[in-house]
């Protein structure tokens, strides 16, 4: 049973690891950008109704006289609602930033050379080429 256990966790180790996402959650950009649309879909109208009175609830809870850990757990769950009620922020911001760096990254895929535009060789890049 050991060697069974152990035998998975070593193939676990030896596989590659896949290169991380620069999505929140690591979330294909096709779910991100699903996640990010829910607001204006009214269902996602429907579902911000429901987390915002859970949360109301929640906060209600928070406010009643509790021990300590359950205060601390109470203020975790509210804290856990308020992220998923960024979520669709959160992913439409990364979703822009991604996009901004694929466009200067196809804008910039052949980078000018300085030292070989500006070099005897080549003309400079800021004088008119003389015609022959």
């Amino acid at each position: 049973m050991t060697s069974a256990i152990l035998k998975r966790f070593s193939l676990r180790l030896r596989r590659r690891p896949l290169p991380p996402s620069p999505l929140p959650l690591g979330l294909d950009p096709d779910q991100a950008e699903a996640v990010a649309k829910l607001p204006s879909h009214p269902a996602g109208r429907a579902w911000a109704v429901a987390l915002e009175r859970l949360f109301d609830s929640q906060q209600e809870q928070l406010a009643n006289r509790l021990a300590h850990d359950d205060y601390l757990f109470q203020c975790g769950v509210v804290h856990a609602l308020r992220v998923v009620a960024a979520l669709p922020d959160t992913f439409t911001t990364a979703l822009e930033a991604q996009r901004a760096r694929d466009t200067r990254h196809t804008r910039d895929t052949e980078p000018v050379r300085d030292w070989e535009l500006n070099s005897g060789w080549f003309p400079r890049r800021d004088t008119p080429v003389a015609r022959r």
